[in-house]
C-alpha cells in the first residue's frame, strides 16, 4: 500500500473523491438591480453553503453512521470512515463505501426529489439540485458525480452566473467504486478475488451553483 497526496474537488454539483476536499457552490443570477448589500449576502450565503458541505462529508459519518448499509434511512449525508474498535468518526479519512453509495444514489435512475433520502442529500446543498463533486488524485481526476451524471453530460456548472468553492484535505482507500451488497460470501479451495485500493491524499471540489 503506498500513501500518496489526492485532492478532491465540489462544484455546486457534488464531486468526490477523498483527501483534499474543495466545494464548489454557485448561487441565483443576481440581476444589475439588485442592491450591493443583497448581492453580498447571496455570495456570503453561497460559500458558507460550500464550505459547510465540504466540512461534513469529510468529518462526518452522516446519519445514521452506516446509512450506506440501508441508504433509503439516510437522514445527514457523510462519507467519514469509522474507527473499528471503538466506532468513532475519523475524520478527514474516506470511507469507499460510502462513496460509493452517494455515487449510486445519484443516478438518474435513482434520483428522485420526492424520496427522504435524496431531500438529505439536497438540504446539505441548500435544498437544490445544483452541486457537482469532483475527486482527483494530483492531476487526474478520478470521479465526478452530480444528480443525474449516468445520463447527463454535464452537471451544468459550466453555465452558471455564481460558483462558490471550498477544499478540503482527506485519506482513502479506492479503486472501482461500487455500491454496498453486502458480505462477500466465504469460499473453500480458492481466494477470494478483491479489486486493489490505495491509500492517497485527495483534492476534492465542490460545486454549488444557481442561476442556469
Amino acid at each position: 500500500m503506498r500513501e500518496g497526496g489526492q485532492v478532491f474537488t465540489f462544484d455546486m454539483l457534488l464531486a468526490l473523491i477523498l483527501i483534499m476536499l474543495i466545494v464548489t457552490t454557485s448561487g441565483l443570477a443576481i440581476t444589475m438591480a439588485r442592491k450591493q448589500g443583497s448581492e453580498y449576502v447571496s455570495r456570503y450565503s453561497l460559500e458558507r453553503t460550500a464550505s459547510d458541505a465540504a466540512d461534513v462529508l469529510v468529518r462526518s459519518p452522516g446519519e445514521p453512521d452506516t446509512w450506506q448499509e440501508n441508504p433509503q434511512e439516510l437522514e445527514v449525508p457523510g462519507v467519514a470512515k469509522l474507527e473499528k474498535d471503538t466506532g468513532e468518526a475519523i475524520p478527514n479519512r474516506i470511507s469507499g463505501p460510502k462513496l460509493a453509495q452517494l455515487r449510486d444514489m445519484m443516478r438518474g435512475s435513482n434520483w428522485n426529489p420526492e424520496n427522504d433520502s435524496i431531500q438529505a442529500i439536497m438540504g446539505l446543498f441548500g435544498k437544490t439540485d445544483k452541486f457537482e463533486i469532483s475527486i482527483w488524485s494530483g492531476d487526474n481526476q478520478i470521479a465526478k458525480i452530480w444528480p443525474g451524471w449516468d445520463e447527463e453530460e454535464n452537471s451544468g456548472v459550466e453555465n452558471s452566473l455564481e460558483v462558490a468553492v471550498a477544499e478540503r484535505l482527506a485519506l482513502g482507500r479506492y479503486g472501482d467504486l461500487r455500491y454496498f451488497s453486502g458480505k462477500l460470501p466465504k469460499t473453500r479451495g480458492g481466494k477470494k478475488s478483491i479489486p486493489k485500493k490505495t491509500s492517497k491524499l485527495a483534492r476534492t471540489n465542490l460545486k454549488h451553483m444557481t442561476g442556469t
